[in-house]
Parts: structure tokens; C-alpha cells; sequence
């Protein structure tokens, strides 16, 4: 990763097709930004099903990274599909790496927050 650079698809196998196509550039910034969350700086073969299972666990408790087109125009949030996330072996971001043990932390506190939001939400007292 050059200097300055917060994440780079160098690494990436015919990573300038990635570039081209206004869809996948998107796929990769939301997958840059979702790195960041779960604290993996690489997608390798070694680390794609780690990388793979934290995004899950981010998406169930803090929502999807990806937006897409829908066919009614509309822009939802859309989980990152794991072919896509495959395509991306090599993508390198500079993020603070999080352990097993802080990101499992993470997670139960993002989730005691949500489920306290929508306790909250529906008039319930914690």
C-alpha cells in the first residue's frame, strides 16, 4: 500500500476491471469501509472466512455497508455477497487490527445498544 493510501485492490487479480465498472466500485469502497469495522486488513485465501463470518455478524447487528440500484431506482443497503468478497482476494486496507476476543466485545456491546434502541423505540423501560 502506498503512502497515503487508506486501502488499495493492487493485489487483486485483474483488479483494473474493478475500476471500470461503476457497480463494483462500489462493492469495493463498501468493502474497504467494512474492513475498517471488523478489523481485518487483508482478504487472502487464509482470512476470506473470517473476513466473511465478521461481516455477517456486523450486517445482523449494524446493518449492510452496500448500496445498490434496485430495480424500482431506489438505493437499498445490501449485504456484500461472499463471491464478491472472494473476487476481492488481495485487497489490503490499513485498518487497527481487532482480535477475536475485541471484536466478540464489539459485537455484544453494538448489540446491548440496539436492543436497548428498540426497547426504547417501542416504550419499554430498560
Amino acid at each position: 500500500m502506498n503512502k497515503g493510501e487508506d486501502w488499495t485492490i493492487e493485489g487483486v487479480r485483474d483488479w483494473q476491471s474493478l475500476g471500470e465498472d461503476a457497480d463494483e466500485r462500489e462493492v469495493t469502497a463498501a468493502l474497504a469501509w467494512a474492513m475498517l469495522g471488523i478489523g481485518i486488513g487483508e482478504i487472502s485465501e487464509k482470512t476470506f472466512s473470517k473476513v466473511v463470518t465478521r461481516l455477517r455478524e456486523m450486517e445482523e447487528v449494524n446493518g449492510c455497508y452496500l448500496r445498490m440500484r434496485a430495480e424500482d431506482g431506489s438505493f437499498p443497503l445490501v449485504p456484500i455477497h461472499s463471491d464478491a468478497i472472494y473476487r476481492r482476494i488481495g485487497m489490503r486496507a490499513r485498518v487497527s487490527p481487532k482480535t477475536d476476543q475485541q471484536f466478540r466485545a464489539m459485537i455484544k456491546r453494538d448489540r446491548l445498544q440496539k436492543e436497548l434502541y428498540e426497547a426504547e423505540r417501542r416504550g419499554e423501560s430498560a
